[in-house]
C-alpha cells in the first residue's frame, strides 16, 4: 500500500461515520478473511474508529489492512472506492474494469 492509500485508510478508520468504509470492514469480518487478535481489533475499529486503539493494535490493524486495500485500479488508475474495495481484493481493479 502506498502513502496515499495509507492516508485514505487512516482518514476512514478515524471516521466512524464513514459508512462505505464500515461496510467494507463488515465484509472482511463476515468473510473470515480476518482472524485471531486482528478480528477483535477490526470489530473495535468498526464500532469506535481507530482512535481507541493502542499503538500495537494500530500496527496490527494497518498491517492486516495492507493485504486488502488497493489505492488505484490496476487497469484505469482511478481510485477504488470503499464500496468496491472488497471485490477488488484479488484482482486490484475497480468495478468498471472488472466488468470488461
Amino acid at each position: 500500500m502506498n502513502v496515499s492509500a495509507r492516508t485514505r485508510l487512516e482518514i476512514s478508520a478515524g471516521d466512524k461515520d464513514d459508512h462505505e468504509f464500515a461496510a467494507f470492514l463488515d465484509q472482511l469480518i463476515r468473510s473470515g478473511k480476518v482472524e485471531g487478535a486482528a478480528l477483535g481489533i477490526f470489530k473495535l475499529v468498526r464500532n469506535q474508529g481507530d482512535g481507541v486503539l493502542t499503538e500495537r493494535q494500530k500496527a496490527i490493524f494497518y498491517g492486516v489492512m495492507n493485504n486488502f486495500v488497493h489505492d488505484k485500479c490496476e487497469m484505469c488508475s482511478q481510485d477504488i472506492p470503499w464500496s468496491e474495495m472488497y471485490a477488488a481484493i484479488d484482482g486490484g481493479v475497480c468495478a468498471a474494469c472488472a466488468s470488461l
